[in-house]
């Protein structure tokens, strides 16, 4: 047989299994990524959304510290506590399961949960609650709606005095697929003169207390989690679940 010919043979089955090769991993990339499209659409079309019916109502509790004086300037130290309760109504078509709930505050209106989540240090600033067994799961049916209460100490607030709580809520359809309701509400406090009586004391009445906060604005976004992401994510709420047990 002609070297030459018997040559030209072996490319053309190098190129044919080449071809092969390439075809068949075409086709198995392209059956994931229409797997993965045609979940995306199902969870759009039929899923659960949990929105925020209101403003969060909130009851202060401000406990102020001993005054003190620097260079003529009095300071007066205070922890503001707050009682929350924030209402959810599903705007879906699908119950939704709650697995995970959040709260923290910012000095800035930035959505940083979903980055925070993955970051095992900057995580434990959030204090998370999770359904304790299946007797006592959360579920909202479409059309229902459910409050969640947070008890929280603000620590966050900017040179402007404001500060922005953030709330994460984390929940599933019933064929399993993962969401999330993220919301946030920003605050802000007014300059305060606080009088003193004769005897020099700091007279504080609840007028005071109602001006260290005023809601400003608010945002909400929503997001599926799918695949490996869905699975990341479920691998970290064990994690933080062992962490709170094990404070």
């Amino acid at each position: 047989m002609d070297k030459s010919k018997s040559s030209i043979e072996i490319w053309i089955a190098i190129a044919a299994l080449a071809v092969s090769i390439g075809s068949i991993s075409f086709s198995t990339c392209w059956h994931y990524d229409q797997k993965k499209s045609i979940k995306q659409l199902q969870g759009t079309q039929n899923r659960p959304l949990l929105v925020t019916v209101n403003s969060p109502e909130i009851n202060k509790n401000i406990k102020f510290g001993v005054p003190e004086m620097e260079e003529d300037l009095l300071y007066l130290p205070f922890e503001l506590k707050l009682e929350i309760t924030i209402t959810l109504k599903n705007q879906g078509t699908s119950i939704a399961e709650l697995i995970a709930w959040a709260v923290t505050d910012r000095s800035s209106g930035e959505p940083s949960i979903r980055r925070e989540i993955l970051d095992a240090e900057k995580r434990k600033k959030w204090k998370f609650n999770k359904s304790a067994d299946f007797y006592k799961t959360i579920t909202i049916i479409p059309n229902g709606d459910h409050p969640f209460d947070f008890t929280h100490s603000i620590k966050n607030i900017n040179e402007e005095r404001e500060f922005t709580l953030h709330f994460w809520f984390l929940y599933k359809d019933e064929l399993g697929n993962l969401y999330d309701s993220y919301y946030w509400a920003r605050y802000i406090s007014e300059e305060i003169d606080f009088p003193m009586n004769k005897e020099k004391k700091i007279q504080i009445d609840r007028s005071i207390i109602d001006r260290f906060f005023q809601f400003v604005d608010n945002y909400f976004d929503t997001k599926m989690y799918i695949g490996k992401e869905a699975e990341t994510l479920s691998s970290i709420l064990k994690d933080i679940q062992l962490e709170q047990d094990n404070e």
